[in-house]
C-alpha cells in the first residue's frame, strides 16, 4: 500500500506544479483543501499509532525532534479530552432519555479514550 500511496503523492505533486503554472490563484483552493485533509489525515494516523508505538517512533516517522513529538503529544490530548467530554455529555443525556444502551455505548468510549491517554502518557516518558 505504501508504493500505491508513495506513487499517488508524487502523480499529484506533478499535478499541483502543473497547475501552479498554469493557473496558480485556480489551484489555491484546491491546495488549501488537500491541506486540510491531509491534516485530517495526520492527525489520525498520529492517534491511531499512538495508540501502539512509542511517540519516539512517531516522531522519527514523522522526520521531527523529540521536542515537536512532545507538542503533537499536547494536541492529540486536546482532541482525545475533548472527544471525552463530548462523550460524557452523551452518557448525562443517555441517562436522562432512560436509554441504557446508549450510557454503556458512550461510557465505554469515555474508558477506551482515558485507555488512550494513559498509553499516550507513558509512551511519551520516552521522550524525557
Amino acid at each position: 500500500m505504501s508504493n500505491d500511496l508513495n506513487a499517488t503523492r508524487e502523480l499529484l505533486s506533478r499535478q499541483l506544479t502543473e497547475a501552479i503554472a498554469t493557473d496558480a490563484i485556480g489551484a489555491l483552493p484546491i491546495i488549501s483543501a488537500l491541506q486540510k485533509e491531509t491534516d485530517e489525515h495526520l492527525h489520525d494516523a498520529v492517534r491511531q499509532a499512538a495508540r501502539s508505538a512509542s511517540w519516539r517512533e512517531i516522531a522519527t516517522a514523522l522526520g521531527v525532534s523529540k521536542q515537536a513529538a512532545h507538542q503533537r503529544f499536547r494536541a492529540y490530548a486536546k482532541g482525545v479530552a475533548e472527544e471525552m467530554k463530548a462523550h460524557k455529555r452523551a452518557v448525562k443525556q443517555a441517562r436522562r432519555d432512560g436509554d441504557t444502551d446508549q450510557v454503556a455505548k458512550a461510557r465505554g468510549r469515555v474508558e477506551e479514550l482515558a485507555g488512550e491517554l494513559r498509553q499516550a502518557a507513558r509512551s511519551r516518558k520516552d521522550l524525557v
